[in-house]
């Protein structure tokens, strides 16, 4: 559409038409929604054979950014979504490409993508949430299904969704890149997220489950995790907690974060392999994998180096607390969580297992400034 008349235009993407720019600098589509429920630039329910390319996807906005996580800003705006890819009724959405395309000011979820599978969204840019606030704002992409329900074997099951090679950027974000509502199978790969004000990529704590992780830089998370599985808060019937098995993180690269990768809530059986998590030298207390409640963790293979903030472990075990405001949902010691063939050096401290049942250590390499491994009372290991 190169002109259109005075008024409101209204765009609908449909099944086999492709919405391209000629450069995602140069083309800018701006809308004036502003603080309407449900809102999207774009939207598609039960489409299929799309692309929508090489452009700006913004908004009017102009109000007051802020980096406050805890309160919704006051001058947020926009609309709820840039991008809305979602199912109608049992139809899914399925085969959809986002390519090359900046959104931003935006409220709650720049892409959301629910309900629908094969969706591939690549070298794309997230930035400028107008609200971090809490109740679902300030993501780069949300990829959803139903809460507390798997629909594996149903049309309008959460699978088989990539993001990939796009761009993260703090402050303005949230999280930079979420899976939940029981969404498995989809990958996060190759991307670059930096200074996000929570996890950057967050497994939200509803039962998510054989997710893979891979290749992401992420980078300057000062307040959250790079990598998180598991969450406390949320309300019903959406109220977090674990997330699910088999999700797989391996071969990203954490820089400078207060958390490498986290897991907690009773989250099980995870596999944390062949990361690299490096140089956090302020951030005091910090840890590169850190394990709560997380039965079943694999720890392997991951070179953890030259983080040197005071109080800083390259792995962590210790108690999970639960939610608090959940009747403390997903409290439990660590267990039969396995370490092995990691490389930790060049840390304040090496390995700390200050809680924990049925631990397994075997064959890593410890080379730190402080202390190379802390066990506590009470807790069983098996050292080979």
């Amino acid at each position: 559409m190169l002109s259109g008349p005075d008024g409101t235009t209204n765009l609908k993407l449909k099944s086999g038409v492709n919405l391209r720019g000629e450069s995602s600098g140069g083309t800018v589509l701006k809308t004036s929604l502003d603080q309407v429920t449900g809102s999207a630039v774009l939207k598609a329910s039960a489409q299929h054979s799309i692309l929508v390319s090489n452009m700006t996807i913004t908004s009017s906005w102009s109000g007051s950014y802020t980096t406050d996580h805890q309160s919704n800003n006051p001058s947020a705006g926009g609309p709820d979504s840039m991008i809305h890819i979602a199912n109608y009724g049992e139809a899914p959405s399925y085969d959809i490409t986002i390519d090359d395309v900046i959104v931003e000011k935006f409220k709650r979820m720049a892409i959301r993508i629910e309900h629908s599978r094969d969706v591939v969204v690549k070298n794309t840019t997230f930035r400028n949430a107008t609200d971090l606030g809490p109740g679902g704002s300030g993501y780069g992409i949300s990829i959803q299904g139903t809460a507390k329900t798997d629909r594996l074997g149903f049309d309008n099951d959460t699978l088989w969704n990539v993001v990939e090679d796009s761009t993260f950027e703090g402050p303005y974000l949230r999280h930079g890149a979420l899976i939940q509502f029981v969404a498995h199978n989809n990958v996060l790969r190759g991307n670059t997220f930096n200074g996000t004000k929570l996890d950057a990529i967050d497994l939200h704590g509803e039962l998510e489950y054989l997710n893979e992780i891979s290749g992401n830089v992420i980078t300057d998370v000062l307040t959250g995790a790079g990598i998180g599985l598991g969450n406390t808060g949320g309300s019903a019937p959406s109220n977090h907690s674990k997330s699910g098995k088999g999700n797989y993180i391996h071969d990203n690269t954490i820089r400078n974060s207060q958390i490498g990768i986290s897991v907690t809530m009773g989250t099980p059986d995870t596999l944390i392999e062949d990361n690299l998590i490096e140089n956090t030298t302020t951030i005091a207390d910090a840890a590169g994998i850190k394990v709560l409640n997380g039965p079943g963790t694999v720890i392997r293979g991951n070179v953890i180096r030259n983080n040197t903030a005071s109080g800083y472990w390259g792995v962590r075990l210790e108690r999970d607390k639960g939610d608090a405001g959940a009747g403390n949902i997903g409290e439990g010691n660590p267990e039969n969580v396995l370490i092995e063939n990691n490389r930790i050096e060049g840390n304040a401290n090496g390995i700390g297992l200050f809680a924990g049942v049925g631990i397994l250590l075997k064959a890593n390499i410890l080379n730190n400034v402080n202390e190379d491994y802390y066990k506590a009372a009470g807790v069983t290991v098996t050292e080979q």
